[in-house]
């Protein structure tokens, strides 16, 4: 509570809030991978490193929706210091940075097939909402009606974005158990 409550309002440096929120959701699989008795260091980093960049992307597009609120709520966001475009230029480079750590899970042999399904299903929607989110800010105003929907809209995939990833790290368990035993 401490730590949001700072983040969103106490903290006067431009842009904190996404940058300093995201650091909670990149602490949960910490806990799951610690429960499952995994400490192989390169697939902790890869799946901080996802959650983060992927909340990360994921609340600076929320900032862009809510511009109003958080103006009045004296929130630090991108999006009233630097503007939508240039916000979600940044949200796009942050999924890349995302899409990037989750794929090198790949590479370390704990995820399989279903997992790398869900990253690349799930990465190819948010490139199309995000190539929509582009032409709008092309010709909209920071506070236009369009672009905010949009932007929602992709906040909210966005949000789906990393949770169905992480989710899918269960069901490729399943999947590659099962056929290991066939």
């Amino acid at each position: 509570f401490f730590f949001y409550g700072w983040a969103k309002g106490g903290l006067d440096v431009a842009g904190s809030s996404e940058v300093l929120t995201p650091i909670v959701s990149a602490m949960f699989p910490l806990y799951g991978l610690s429960i499952a008795a995994c400490v192989e260091p390169r697939v902790l980093l890869g799946a901080v490193l996802y959650i983060y960049f992927a909340d990360f992307s994921q609340d600076l597009l929320g900032g862009i929706h809510d511009q109003a609120g958080d103006r009045e709520g004296n929130v630090k966001t991108f999006a009233l210091a630097v503007g939508p475009r240039r916000t979600i230029v940044l949200s796009i480079f942050g999924f890349v940075l995302a899409t990037l750590a989750g794929a090198s899970l790949l590479a370390t042999g704990r995820v399989g097939f279903v997992y790398g399904a869900a990253l690349f299903g799930v990465s190819l929607a948010m490139i199309f909402f995000y190539a929509r989110l582009i032409r709008l800010s092309k010709n909209a105003s920071a506070e236009d009606a369009t672009l905010l929907a949009a932007s929602d809209r992709t906040n909210h995939l966005a949000g789906m974005f990393f949770f169905i990833v992480s989710a899918s790290t269960f069901l490729d368990h399943v999947v590659r158990h099962f056929l290991a035993s066939r």
